[in-house]
């Protein structure tokens, strides 16, 4: 059996960690009517910008495993795939159904059930769960594409997809600040979650120099404050994620420089290292958990004033990912268990 690479582990526990830190924060945003303006905004605004490297950083860690697997048949693969990754999401997307609609389920139909659990936008962390399906779906092919590039053409083929993407995205920001949209789109995004793919396989499979990976450092930290300053201006008049996306050069740079640090100082052992065996699962979890215990503790409710908001967020943080993983643990208690009498 392969040794599992613990900075993957690491990248992948930081991230969902992340991901817990941006839906907690957004309570306040979006629900809570807490202004990015006010000091209780500017720390969920600095909270934002620290962490929105954490779904590239997944896409990131797909592709150095996926690329650097010896090929196996597509029907293996498929296989594998569905059992460990769409099977566990159509299982914990029904019980997150069923518990959201417990009090109606009697006038629910099984058609109505079938086109909910299928919504992108049923739960909004789904997406993710979409995208990455469809990257699973094209990964054999793109597979062959990595092994017939050489380094250079990967790079290029990375600059292309990100030139198409978080560019052309970018450029689109800068004229939201001064009140206008050229609503420019040269590539879907799935272009780019791909590009992050390739990027993650490159990085893991190059070494970087130390010249490079200190520019990246600087311009992860210049991302970063544009990010922020821009959410802050922007707040009044347009949607306050817009410098958040994950498309965007603002959110590329930090995500590179995250995987690099990982990559370099971070290859060894944690208390939390093991816990990514089931992290996918705590995922899919994570925002029922938030709705249902989270939420009845109040310990994320929009509270005004910078010493609330710092307590409640923290705790409904470590609650959310404990919860979570709990529940990830015991799914992954249960799976293996019925695999063996399979």
């Amino acid at each position: 059996m392969t040794s599992r690479i613990k900075y993957y582990d690491n990248l992948k526990f930081i991230a969902f960690i992340m991901v817990i830190v941006i839906h907690v924060g957004s309570r306040y945003l979006y629900d809570g009517g807490v202004s990015v303006e006010s000091a209780a905004g500017t720390f969920i605004n600095i909270s934002y910008c620290l962490s929105r490297a954490c779904v590239p950083i997944f896409f990131m860690v797909t592709g150095a495993l996926l690329y650097k697997n010896k090929d196996i048949s597509i029907k293996k693969f498929y296989k594998n795939k569905f059992f460990n990754i769409v099977l566990p999401f159509l299982i914990i997307a029904s019980f997150t159904f069923l518990v959201d609609n417990w009090h109606d389920i009697n006038f629910i139909s099984i058609t109505d059930f079938v086109r909910k659990i299928l919504e992108e936008n049923y739960t909004f962390h789904f997406w993710y769960v979409y995208s990455l399906i469809q990257i699973l779906l094209l990964a054999p092919f793109l597979k062959k594409i990595v092994d017939k590039c050489n380094k250079k053409e990967l790079l290029i083929l990375i600059f292309v997809l990100f030139l198409g993407t978080c560019l052309v995205t970018s450029i689109d920001d800068i004229f939201i600040l001064f009140h206008n949209s050229l609503n420019m789109k040269l590539f879907p995004n799935i272009f780019c979650y791909i590009g992050y793919t390739f990027l993650g396989h490159y990085l893991a499979s190059n070494d970087i120099s130390k010249k490079h990976f200190n520019l990246f450092l600087i311009l992860s930290l210049i991302s970063m404050i544009y990010m922020g300053l821009c959410t802050y201006y922007i707040s009044e008049y347009a949607n306050f994620e817009t410098f958040y996306s994950y498309t965007t050069i603002n959110v590329l740079f930090p995500s590179i420089t995250m995987f690099l640090i990982f990559k370099k100082f971070f290859n060894k052992k944690f208390f939390y290292t093991g816990l990514t065996k089931f992290t996918y699962y705590s995922y899919l979890i994570h925002i029922l958990i938030l709705n249902l215990f989270v939420d009845k503790l109040n310990v994320s409710n929009p509270i005004e004033g910078f010493k609330s908001v710092f307590i409640n967020t923290t705790v409904a943080i470590i609650c959310t990912a404990i919860f979570s993983l709990l529940f990830g643990y015991l799914y992954y208690i249960i799976d293996g268990k019925i695999r063996k009498k399979i």
